[in-house]
Order: C-alpha cells, then structure tokens, then sequence
C-alpha cells in the first residue's frame, strides 16, 4: 500500500475527511463544524461528481445552491446537535446555532 493511500486510510479512521475538489475537512474534525450530508440520487447524478465533497464543490457542481428539498432523508442530514456548519445548516433550512 502507497503511503498516501496509509495516510489517506489513516485519516478516515480519525474523523479527518476532506472534500475531493478543495481539500477542506468535511468531517466532525473541522473547527468550523462538519459537511457530511446526503442528496437525493437525482440530485447527486446531476453533479457528476464521484467522492465525498462540501457543500460549496457541490453546488459548483450543481450549477446551483442547495436547497431543503435537495437532501434525502439520512440521519446524517437530521443531526440535531450544533457539530454542522452554519452553511449546511442554512442549506438544510435549519436555524444557525452558531456561537
């Protein structure tokens, strides 16, 4: 095994994933609040997109900003507690418990 493909492993078994397009944490190990979500099939199809990736290369990819109707029903999109980011947050349509 590659040593990228040992730190990359390494990295996901400590909470630290990061978006494909732009690197930034995506997980619960990002200070500014984590960015994993779930989108309907037909939503994530029209991105093109194969990875895990945050909210803004997402709607890069999507042409567009993500709105409430756009995410699927995961537990991953119905935490309740403050770990996502405000801006997942906003595009979920749940109020910013920010600070």
């Amino acid at each position: 095994m590659a040593f990228h493909a040992r730190a990359s492993l390494a990295n996901r078994l400590l909470g630290r994933v990061s978006c494909v397009g732009c690197g930034a944490l995506v997980s619960s190990a990002n200070p500014d609040g984590a960015e994993m979500f779930m989108l309907h099939d037909e939503v994530w199809r029209a991105t093109k997109l194969q990875g895990i990736y945050c909210v803004g290369c997402t709607e890069a990819a999507l042409g567009r900003q993500l709105v409430p109707a756009d995410f699927n029903d995961a537990l991953v999109n119905r935490r309740t507690d403050s770990g996502m980011s405000s801006r997942l947050r906003d595009r979920l349509g749940l109020p910013d418990q920010a600070g």
